[in-house]
């Protein structure tokens, strides 16, 4: 159980530029971890059934499969996991990712993948039973 509490920190509050500033390094990681992890699974998927890959999926395949060449972090399947992502993104050293501190980051990635994994088990769920959808999970 995650146990948070929310504060409203208004404009005239001294720390509303700092976290102004985080919100938006976390969204930056977010959508930047979020581009590699799909463009990586449909560049795979493509490339299996033949497809010719677009600019962002050759540029994001490459960059997964140069980085993590002989490490552990090579990815086994069409998904990246949270170890590869974070390798990824520190070796590459993307500005999204040291635009804030260590720890923030870990959670910012960790939410990605929890978001994609939520996702996917309510499609599943939604396949068995529409019970309780107002429609497809998008």
């Amino acid at each position: 159980m995650y146990r948070t509490r929310q504060f409203r920190v208004k404009k005239g509050h001294k720390m509303y530029e700092y976290c102004k500033a985080a919100t938006i390094a976390s969204g930056h990681l977010y959508n930047r971890a979020n581009f590699i992890l799909r463009q990586y699974a449909t560049a795979v998927r493509d490339f299996e059934a033949m497809k010719p890959l677009t600019a962002n999926q050759m540029y994001v395949y490459h960059l997964v499969q140069d980085m993590t060449r002989g490490t552990k972090y090579s990815p086994k399947g069409s998904w990246l996991t949270y170890g590869t992502l974070d390798y990824i993104l520190k070796q590459s050293g993307d500005v999204a990712y040291y635009g804030m501190h260590s720890q923030a980051n870990q959670q910012t990635l960790k939410l990605l993948l929890r978001d994609y994994k939520s996702f996917f088990e309510s499609c599943k769920t939604y396949a068995k039973s529409r019970e309780g959808y107002t429609g497809c999970p998008k």
